[in-house]
C-alpha cells in the first residue's frame, strides 16, 4: 500500500483531488483466499498516520 501510494500517477491523482483509494490485500497460499490487511490510503496526508498504526499493529501482534 505504501509503495503504491508513492507512484507518481497515484500522487498526481490525489493532487488533482481525484477519488482514489489504495487497499492492502494479501493472498494466503494455505487456503487460496485474499485477506484484507486493514490498510487503506485515500490521500497523501494519510500515509504517515496509517503507516504508524500499521507498525503498531504488527508489533502488538508480534508480542503475543
Amino acid at each position: 500500500v505504501f509503495n503504491i501510494s508513492k507512484i507518481n500517477t497515484v500522487k498526481e491523482a490525489w493532487q488533482k483531488h481525484q477519488i482514489l483509494s489504495v487497499h492492502g490485500w494479501i493472498y494466503d497460499i494455505k487456503d487460496g483466499l485474499l485477506q484484507d490487511v486493514g490498510i487503506s490510503v485515500s490521500a497523501l496526508n494519510e500515509i504517515d498516520k496509517i503507516r504508524s498504526r500499521a507498525v503498531e499493529k504488527i508489533f502488538s501482534e508480534y508480542k503475543r
